[in-house]
């Protein structure tokens, strides 16, 4: 689903549940920022994390390593 279809969900949910529509949009904007002020670092940080990991080549030394633990047949599971 798209995230337009995401937002007029939660407009037609928020409407439909007795808000108007400026305090549904209020209520919408002020949840969506403090779930990205609580998950932004440590996705930011993840992200970082991965990208080194790529640029090192420890990210194809792991994968390597978990295809390895698993029988032949099964290697797509690792």
């Amino acid at each position: 689903m798209p995230p337009s279809a995401w937002v007029i969900a939660c407009l037609v949910m928020g409407v439909a549940g007795g808000l108007d529509l400026v305090t549904t949009a209020t209520t919408i904007s002020s949840g969506f920022g403090s779930m990205m002020t609580s998950i932004g670092l440590p996705v930011g940080f993840g992200t970082i994390l991965g990208q080194l990991m790529s640029d090192s080549g420890a990210a194809s030394v792991i994968a390597d390593k978990m295809v390895a633990a698993f029988p032949e047949k099964r290697a797509i599971w690792g």
